[in-house]
């Protein structure tokens, strides 16, 4: 069974229209396909090229949910369409707005995400040259990331199901410090505490960092708490759904995982072997 559930159309960074995805997984091979559109976004966070005021996604966020129910709906019985969504997790201040867009629409599942410290949109590259300024040292980077990450997993892990890219941080990084991993195991143990799930995320290979998300020492870990875990692509365009499916697998049978988590309509979950 192939499936992907990180995925994004041209609602707000994608290059494809959801049809164009649907029909390319199909092609494909897919069982399972799930949107997960990025969440409206307070403006008061916005990467260096974001329009000034203006709450990312908002206007498009109706005709997102209206079409997926579409999708669905025309395309039973050919490939099983997911409704979800990516969160981007930005302060317990915040944890109301991810409180009313849970409640909106029956999703099948969302995804959590940090994708910024403070105001600052690590994941742009533009924005990280200037950011990482603000820290003594990558360590110190890392650490407030994984702290943002557990601040997350605690507070809202009844709104989300799987934790997107776990890290993240690293994309931009040319020297990983020796103890990566290790800046990382509260947050997995925070996670170990949930039934959350935790993707393999394959986008990490065309990055910076040219590995996926988490590095392999991080899923060993993963494994060691019985943190179960699902196969993700962060597609933004149709030719990369799936991306290196079989690769990422190969991944989760080297350290130890003899299942994967498959999301089905209705939040349901199924396991199936590697």
């Amino acid at each position: 069974m192939i499936f992907d559930f990180h995925t994004h159309a041209n609602y707000a960074d994608g290059e494809n229209s959801a049809t164009e995805m649907v029909e390319a997984a199909i092609e494909k091979g897919l069982s399972v396909l799930g949107f997960s559109e990025h969440h409206p976004r307070h403006p008061d966070f916005r990467y260096r090229n974001d329009p000034s005021g203006e709450v990312r996604g908002l206007s498009i966020w109706q005709d997102y949910i209206v079409e997926i129910d579409l999708l669905k709906k025309k395309y039973k019985g050919k490939i099983e369409i997911l409704k979800g969504s990516e969160f981007d997790w930005l302060s317990r201040e915040h944890l109301a707005e991810w409180k009313k867009w849970r409640v909106e629409t029956d999703w099948d599942y969302n995804i959590g995400s940090v994708h910024f410290l403070g105001k600052w949109g690590f994941d742009y590259f533009e924005d990280w040259e200037v950011g990482r300024q603000n820290f003594q040292s990558v360590e110190e980077i890392y650490t407030a990331y994984y702290n943002s990450v557990i601040e997350m997993v605690e507070s809202a892990n009844d709104l989300f199901e799987i934790v997107g890219h776990f890290d993240l941080i690293k994309k931009f990084v040319k020297e990983v410090p020796a103890n990566a991993a290790e800046l990382a195991f509260p947050a997995l143990d925070a996670i170990a505490q949930t039934d959350l799930v935790l993707e393999i995320n394959s986008s990490g290979w065309k990055k910076d960092c040219a590995e996926q998300y988490p590095s392999l020492e991080i899923l060993r870990a993963a494994k060691e708490r019985n943190i179960p875990i699902t196969l993700d692509s962060d597609a933004h365009s149709k030719d990369r759904i799936a991306e290196n499916f079989e690769k990422s697998k190969e991944l989760a049978k080297k350290v130890g995982y003899e299942e994967l988590v498959v999301f089905h309509q209705g939040g349901e979950r199924e396991f199936v072997g590697t």
